[in-house]
């Protein structure tokens, strides 16, 4: 989980911060802001690129196998199978 971004009022700043840690691997941030929650909800949200990558992994079944050039094995069915279920989930604000 990220830390909050203490600008409240830059969104620019929030969406840098969201984007940054999504790429260091955080699967979410605190907010101090009701502002912040949709923004940063959808900053996290899997991509239309990512949820085909998914649903390409679990087509293949549990065998271990490659999906674009890349092996697929157990860990990489897991993250696919979180992946899609994050994606499930309904965004909800306070």
């Amino acid at each position: 989980m990220d830390g909050v971004t203490t600008a409240v009022r830059d969104p620019q700043a929030l969406a840098a911060d969201t984007a940054h840690a999504r790429r260091l691997g955080y699967a979410g941030k605190l907010c101090i802001h009701p502002a912040q929650i949709g923004p940063v909800t959808d900053g996290f949200a899997p991509s239309e690129s990512e949820l085909r990558w998914a649903r390409a992994v679990l087509g293949t079944g549990e065998a271990v196998t490659t999906v674009d050039g890349h092996m697929v094995d157990k860990p990489v069915l897991e993250r696919a199978r979180n992946l899609l279920a994050r994606a499930a989930k309904p965004h909800t604000a306070p």
